[in-house]
C-alpha cells in the first residue's frame, strides 16, 4: 500500500539521505560553534619514570620496565580558556545555528514532499491501471464488432461503409490504449523515481494495492 512504499521511498531515496548528512553536520558545527562561547578547564595527567641500567646485554632495554627503579614522575597540567566574547565568535556561532534549524526545516520539507510525491504517484498508477484494462477492453469490443460487420458483409446483411465504419472505431480504440499504456508506464517510472528504486516495470514493489 501507499504507506508502505512511503516508507521504502524514506530509506531508499537518496538525496533524503544526504539532506540528514548535512543537517548533522550543520549541528555539529552548531555545537562547537556554541562550545567557542563557554570557558573550558582541561586537565592533563601524565605518568612516568627516569632512570639509567648500565650493562651491555639488549634485554637490559626492557629489563626496567619489570624491575623496581627510583625515578617515577608525575606530572599534572591544567588549561583555562576563557570564553570567546567578541563579536565575531558570537556571530559565528549565531550563524552555525541558523544553518541547523535552516537544515532541521529543509529535510522535514524534503520528507513532506516525498510523502506526497509517492501517494500522488501511488494513486496515478491506481487510476493509470484502470484507465488501461477499459482501453484493452474496449479494443477487444470493436475488434469482434468489427468481425462481425464483415460476417455481414458476407452474408449481404451490411455494407461496406459499415465495415469502414467500425474499423475507424477500432482503430481510434487502439489509438486510446496506446496512450493509456503511455500514461501507466510514466505513472510507473514516477513512481520508481519517488521511491527511490530501478526496478522492473510490473515487480510487485511498484504495486500500490
Amino acid at each position: 500500500g501507499p504507506d508502505a512504499l512511503v516508507a521504502q521511498a524514506l530509506v531508499r531515496r537518496a538525496d533524503l539521505r544526504a539532506a540528514g548528512h548535512q543537517g548533522e553536520g550543520a549541528r555539529i558545527l552548531a555545537r562547537a560553534a556554541g562550545d567557542e562561547l563557554r570557558p573550558r578547564l582541561d586537565l592533563t595527567v601524565g605518568v612516568g619514570y627516569t632512570g639509567a641500567e648500565p650493562g651491555r646485554d639488549w634485554s637490559r632495554l626492557v629489563t626496567p620496565f619489570y624491575r623496581t627503579l627510583s625515578g617515577w614522575t608525575a606530572t599534572v597540567e591544567v588549561a583555562w580558556q576563557a570564553a570567546a566574547a567578541n563579536a565575531l565568535a558570537r556571530g559565528d556561532a549565531e550563524q552555525a545555528r541558523a544553518a541547523s534549524r535552516l537544515a532541521e526545516v529543509e529535510l522535514a520539507d524534503l520528507r513532506r514532499r516525498i510523502r506526497a510525491g509517492v501517494v500522488v504517484a501511488a494513486e496515478a498508477i491506481r487510476h493509470g491501471r484502470l484507465e488501461l484494462e477499459k482501453s484493452e477492453a474496449a479494443v477487444r469490443l470493436y475488434r469482434t464488432a468489427v468481425e462481425n460487420e464483415e460476417r455481414k458483409f458476407g452474408l449481404g446483411m451490411s455494407t461496406l461503409f459499415d465495415i469502414l465504419q467500425a474499423e475507424d472505431a477500432l482503430t481510434s480504440a487502439l489509438q486510446s490504449q496506446i496512450a493509456a499504456r503511455a500514461r501507466y508506464a510514466t505513472a510507473l517510472a514516477r513512481l520508481a523515481y519517488e521511491t527511490g528504486t530501478l526496478v522492473e516495470v510490473g515487480e510487485e514493489v511498484l504495486s500500490p494495492e
